[in-house]
């Protein structure tokens, strides 16, 4: 069993020197090498024989659209309000000027939803900071955030 497997092995091996069982040499010069298709014919293989698919253009309005997005979106986390609204109109804007004519594809119709997500949450986010500030102003209100903040900073073990 073994001696078979080392004269499989050998035999794999293309040195050029005689086979011990048939006196002739293991390398064939009668056949085409092996990357070559030795039953095509003279036809080209079969994939070369397929139609190719058209390759989309790359539209790099929509790919601005999507990070323009994105980036309004990482800006809302930081309470900047006013850059998360201009990148979320920039966002829509440039998936729009993408279009040209054509319908839109997956990049700017994500720069469109998270565009209009980062507009609208911006837009929330200063009626939120206007209402705190208003009620900051007044006194009463203004004592019992004191006594919110000063309960949260023992929570947190700050002082």
């Amino acid at each position: 069993m073994a001696d078979r497997f080392r004269l499989r092995i050998r035999d794999r091996i293309h040195t050029g020197r005689p086979n011990s069982t048939t006196g002739r040499s293991r390398l064939r010069t009668d056949s085409p090498p092996y990357w070559q298709n030795q039953y095509n014919n003279g036809q080209p293989p079969y994939w070369q024989n397929q139609p190719q698919r058209p390759r989309r253009e790359k539209n790099s309005f929509a790919t601005i659209s999507l990070i323009s997005g994105i980036f309004a979106i990482l800006t809302l986390c930081c309470f900047a309000f006013p850059v998360a609204i201009i990148c979320g109109v920039g966002a829509v804007c440039f998936a729009i000027i993408s279009k040209k004519g054509q319908p839109f594809r997956g990049s700017a119709v994500a720069g469109i939803i998270l565009g209009v997500i980062a507009v609208l949450l911006g837009i929330g986010e200063f009626f939120y900071v206007l209402t705190i500030t208003n009620l900051m102003k007044d006194p009463a209100n203004a004592a019992a955030f004191n006594e919110f903040f000063e309960q949260f900073q023992k929570q947190m073990g700050i002082n």
